[in-house]
């Protein structure tokens, strides 16, 4: 072997290696992205936090607790590789107002005896959401996902009459859905539209969930892969669950609407 020829190559050797293994290296970093989103959002609430059919009847809407609006932060992050995504969306809200509580006693054959107690009302929604999406279309101005989550959904309400002992309930509801969104990008501009839900019904029990986001994106800050985007989107949710209530016999239901806009920040690199 020529030494004299194997010293002036090996340099040059070591530096495609080398080269290669960079390349290499960040195509691999490429294929991972993720995202940190910080916001504040306002949210209104209608339908009912529950209801309770006869013997017992009684019920408490968002209009009949008088309940006003929520204005709390809310936090979601991501991750990307290649073509799936996870993201992992929090999203609480708390409602407070006076109103009344309507309940009546129906005994079948007799009149039914109807009551409204005057109480204040403290209701604490929380939904958690995680969802796996795979990217049917990845293009550098347009992605199309579609996917699966789990959820769940927090009450804890707390409601307090003029007379007599306060009424808690909380407890939370699992549940699982099908996911799809679409991103469309212009330049530093960008439109995000997500939807989500469900329907499943199992024995005397069921749960139903939809959901539609839609927000807009401003990329006002970028230093190679580390990018800062503005915000401002409007999100819808409706949540239905049902069931027997083992201990009073009664059929017990909550229909949530939640809705309104969000402002926020998110961190992309």
């Amino acid at each position: 072997m020529n030494v004299r020829y194997f010293i002036r190559t090996f340099p040059v050797l070591a530096v495609c290696i080398a080269g290669v293994s960079a390349a290499n290296a960040e195509a691999a970093s490429s294929d991972w992205d993720f995202s940190a989103i910080v916001g504040w959002a306002w949210r209104d609430i209608d339908g009912t936090l529950f209801s309770l059919s006869p013997p017992l009847s009684g019920a408490a809407t968002a209009d009949s607790l008088g309940l006003g609006n929520s204005s709390e932060p809310d936090a979601a992050i991501g991750v990307r590789w290649k073509r799936l995504d996870l993201k992992f969306v929090y999203l609480p809200s708390r409602f407070t107002g006076d109103g009344v509580l309507v309940q009546a006693l129906d005994f079948g054959s007799g009149p039914v005896i109807g009551t409204t107690t005057p109480i204040s009302s403290d209701i604490k929604v929380t939904m958690q959401l995680a969802n796996i999406e795979y990217l049917v279309l990845k293009r550098t101005d347009m992605d199309l996902g579609v996917g699966v989550g789990i959820g769940q959904v927090d009450l804890d309400i707390t409601m307090t009459p003029q007379a007599g002992n306060n009424v808690d309930i909380s407890g939370d509801v699992p549940f699982g859905y099908l996911s799809g969104t679409f991103l469309k990008r212009w330049g530093k501009f960008a439109l995000n539209l997500g939807l989500q839900g469900l329907s499943v019904s199992s024995s005397s029990t069921s749960v139903a969930y939809k959901s539609l986001n839609i927000a807009g994106a401003y990329r006002f800050w970028q230093r190679e892969k580390l990018g800062f985007d503005m915000l401002a989107g409007y999100r819808y949710v409706d949540f239905d669950y049902q069931f027997d209530d083992n201990n009073s016999g009664a059929r017990s239901a909550t229909n949530l609407e939640l809705t309104g806009p969000y402002v926020g920040v998110r961190a992309a690199w």
